[in-house]
């Protein structure tokens, strides 16, 4: 089965008052990290969706067997990076949709979330952690068009509250699907984990 995953990192980081793609995390970048949960799973195409400081996080990345697609038009909100992305795997069988700051994905994440897909008849999944809903989403390359047409003001929010009886929740046992950075204090406390953990 051909699975694509889309990796936004378009934005403009503007809460964290620096690109929060490019800080070090793991002994490399945060964008890296999530590159490279994607690459070494079942994904069979890895895109990136670059936008704001595009040139640094494409140069961060370049040496990573992905797909980097530059959304000029990232200031209209992340929908706009969703929909570039989406152009270009729509082709695949499904695609995954996944904010570039979440570093503590991994690949037996998306290996999971493949599989709950593989054994469904549904065409959204959802790994929630306690009920709560988090990234990344896997969906049905049918609703690329869908995606194509989506209000920008409601986003890929939109999606899931027309389709809701086509989707699959799959409950995992770890809340990093739920862990994501967009503050200084949240990169604080992301590091401080790492490092517990390891």
């Amino acid at each position: 089965m051909n699975i694509a995953c889309i990796i936004l990192a378009a934005g403009k980081s503007s809460r964290m008052k620096q690109q929060k793609m490019l800080l070090p995390f793991s002994g490399c970048s945060v964008i890296e990290n999530v590159c490279k949960a994607s690459i070494f799973s079942e994904v069979k195409l890895t895109i990136v969706v670059s936008g704001s400081n595009g040139t640094q996080i494409q140069q961060a990345i370049k040496d990573l067997p992905i797909q980097i697609v530059h959304n000029a038009e990232f200031e209209k909100g992340m929908l706009s990076s969703v929909q570039a992305g989406v152009e270009e795997a729509k082709e695949y069988d499904a695609f995954f949709i996944l904010p570039g700051d979440q570093p503590f994905i991994t690949s037996p994440i998306f290996d999971q979330l493949i599989s709950t897909y593989q054994s469904s008849d549904k065409g959204l999944i959802v790994p929630t952690f306690k009920g709560k809903k988090g990234h990344p989403v896997l969906i049905n390359s049918s609703y690329a068009e869908q995606i194509m047409h989506l209000d920008h003001n409601i986003g890929l929010r939109q999606l899931f509250h027309e389709n809701q009886t086509d989707i699959q929740l799959l409950e995992l046992d770890s809340d990093e699907i739920l862990i994501d950075i967009d503050h200084p204090e949240d990169y604080t406390e992301a590091l401080k984990r790492f490092n517990n953990e390891t």
